[in-house]
């Protein structure tokens, strides 16, 4: 149900201009702020239910079933909301706060449809227009990282389980793809260290698609290259759950936020090699360069970058 709201005396008196303004001309008020907006925008008209079902296709095969199925729900939720023909970019900031109405959920599908209609379809809307939502009385924040001197603490505090971590901080692998729970396990025959390639099967990347990473920071190699020597290929790169990791990189620092080293990585990587396409294909975003440049770009110095892949075994 859509939440009511008061009208302040100087909008009831600008509403009662524009009604006097419009005479016998047959259009709302509605109508005229739409096509204004959609004037301001100057790009192209693309409905919520054809961007819905293009989105979906598009995500069927590239994600897990329950995330697909979770898109669905909600995005039918969407045009049970709003009229299927109605222009996506035509949708307010104020109108986008009303449906998402305090749901996290809502509002991160409502982020992903965006920023997919404006790659696929150039001025349909803008990507940006959720930024002042809030959930929860908190603003969307920025992703958490370590700092160099909390990576360098955690590193030289896992022993045994050093080669696990610094997947997760030098490659940026999420947790997930260190295999467990239910996935087959990434091993040491998925890296390669004489050609310096680390692959990701589609049986565990997030995805479902194999990812192959070349042109890693040298300094991964220093910590991967010990294990790769000793291990047999079957053996599995993280001996425990992958949890386990990250309870053991908890005890070490007195702060590691979630996902602090897939985040940490994307960071410092932009931040070294200025090189925001490859490391989007590094994290898997198919050289999406937005989710680099809205999220990673410019938390991280230069320098900083540099001193973090240069953390060696």
């Amino acid at each position: 149900m859509r939440k009511s709201f008061a009208l302040s005396p100087e909008q009831r008196e600008d509403a009662r201009k524009a009604i006097r303004l419009l005479g016998d001309v047959p259009l709302t008020l509605e109508h005229c702020v739409r096509h204004t907006l959609g004037m301001r925008i100057q790009g192209v008209d693309l409905p919520l239910g054809d961007a819905g079902d293009r989105f979906l296709a598009s995500r069927k095969s590239r994600v897990r079933q329950t995330t697909y199925t979770f898109y669905e729900w909600t995005i039918t939720a969407m045009l049970r909301h709003w009229d299927s023909s109605l222009p996506i970019g035509h949708i307010t900031a104020h109108e986008w706060q009303g449906w998402v109405d305090g749901q996290s959920g809502r509002l991160k599908v409502a982020r992903t449809l965006l920023r997919w209609c404006h790659r696929q379809v150039e001025g349909s809307c803008s990507p940006d227009i959720l930024d002042s939502i809030e959930i929860d009385g908190r603003r969307w924040k920025e992703p958490a990282f370590l700092p160099v001197s909390d990576a360098r603490a955690v590193m030289q505090g896992m022993y045994h389980l050093a080669p696990a971590m610094a997947l997760l901080l030098f490659a940026g692998l999420r947790t997930s793809e260190l295999g467990g729970g239910g996935k087959p396990l990434l091993t040491w025959g998925h890296v390669d260290c004489q050609g310096r390639i680390i692959r990701i099967p589609g049986t565990i990347a997030k995805t479902g698609v194999t990812r192959v990473l070349e042109g890693l920071p040298d300094n991964i190699w220093s910590w991967l290259e010990p294990g790769s020597r000793v291990h047999p290929r079957s053996h599995p790169v993280c001996p425990v759950q992958s949890a386990t990791v990250i309870r053991k990189a908890r005890t070490l620092v007195a702060n590691y936020p979630k996902n602090a080293a897939r985040h940490s990585f994307a960071t410092y990587h932009v931040a070294a090699f200025q090189n925001p396409g490859h490391t989007a294909l590094l994290l898997g975003h198919q050289g999406n360069m937005n989710i680099l440049y809205r999220h990673y770009r410019g938390l991280a110095t230069k320098s900083e970058g540099e001193e973090f892949f240069a953390l060696w075994s």
